[in-house]
């Protein structure tokens, strides 16, 4: 059945853990083709009062489809643009949104051996753990890429291992550093590595460290990060805690950004969606008066009312607070604070045709 037709998916039919390898000597795949489609309405207001304060947008496009096999598979994910820009008035056909790619993936897992090796436009090694965990990138994006310090794919590749049972996963990854769109602009690549342990032996409780050597840009600028999470899933809840410190941040050596992230949903088995976050950052650690921090909050019914259910509608708040040297005109005496209040649909689909494997 075609993923565009079904919402089920068999199991062993979905791809791998994105940037993780299957645990040591993990049975084989059935071969499917796989589909994911994540689209979402919003009609929101905002306050103080100033330009485009209400009105609808598009929090979440996202198309992904995979062709697996037993051991290799191959991803494409699609996002859409402003080919405009978000403020622009000259693009394609106007201002329309056009398709760009996220993800173009070419993966092997060697199970026997608990190995996986990626190479094209690939995920981050770093953000992707938490992003998982976290789901509701259709309400707002995860610390590491709502605040801009990392970007969400990038051209290169990684290697990873998981031991039996998969209680610690190793992943390295060699990328430009230059994002997905961006071509590279000096001779430097970035490297990234993760170690993740899972002390049940299971995804309930992970804890993951990485780090990141990097620079950016045409003077090769540093664009250095480190971080940390604590994640745990479960039926009912799940809840994170993420730290990231950085040096160097948009091609700008002098800067360290840095900060943190708690947040908590609700789980896939219950028969609604919600979630309470709050994020607490900076662009440069060391600087008076230089903070941010984003409160997020919201819920509503699965539809239909039952766990799993592909779809929600609920209302949700975000309040952003912005010290006075972290403005847009730095060194203002007060704060800069918006809130928002919206009220949204989602509908996350996936589905996947399976054949017997050769």
């Amino acid at each position: 059945m075609m993923w565009w037709a079904m919402v089920a998916a068999w199991a062993g039919c979905e791809p791998s853990p994105v940037v993780a390898a299957p645990a040591l000597g993990a049975e084989a795949r059935s071969g499917c083709l796989w589909g994911d489609l994540d689209i979402a309405g919003r009609l929101f207001a905002r306050s103080p009062d100033v330009g485009l304060s209400r009105g609808v947008s598009l929090p979440r496009m996202r198309a992904e489809a995979a062709v697996i096999t037993p051991d290799a598979s191959v991803r494409l994910a699609v996002l859409p643009a402003r080919s405009g820009g978000e403020e622009g008035y000259i693009g394609i056909a106007g201002e329309a949104l056009v398709p760009v790619l996220q993800v173009a993936e070419a993966r092997y897992d060697h199970r026997a051996w608990g190995l996986s090796v990626a190479a094209g436009l690939v995920d981050d090694i770093a953000l992707m753990p938490v992003q998982l965990a976290w789901q509701r990138v259709d309400v707002a994006r995860p610390l590491l890429t709502d605040r801009g310090w990392t970007e969400r794919s990038d051209l290169g590749g990684w290697l990873g291992w998981t031991s039996p049972e998969g209680y610690v996963s190793i992943t390295a990854a060699v990328v430009s550093g230059e994002g997905a769109n961006r071509r590279e602009r000096n001779t430097g690549l970035d490297t990234v590595g993760t170690l993740t342990v899972r002390p049940l032996g299971s995804q309930m409780l992970e804890l993951l460290a990485w780090g990141r050597e990097g620079s950016t840009g045409l003077l090769q600028a540093r664009d250095h990060r480190a971080g940390g999470a604590a994640l745990f899933r479960h039926d009912v809840v799940v809840v994170g805690v993420e730290a990231v410190m950085g040096w160097g941040l948009g091609g700008d050596g002098a800067l360290a950004p840095g900060g943190g992230s708690v947040w908590a949903r609700t789980g896939d088995e219950l028969p609604a969606v919600g979630w309470l976050r709050f994020d607490q950052g900076t662009d440069a650690r060391g600087v008076a008066q230089a903070g941010e921090t984003t409160v997020l909050a919201g819920g509503g019914p699965r539809l239909p009312m039952a766990s799993g259910a592909p779809a929600w509608v609920g209302v949700g708040y975000e309040a952003r607070t912005m010290q006075g040297n972290a403005t847009p005109l730095a060194g203002s005496i007060a704060t800069s604070r918006t809130q928002t209040v919206f009220l949204q649909l989602s509908v996350h689909a996936r589905g996947a045709a399976q054949w017997e494997a050769p």
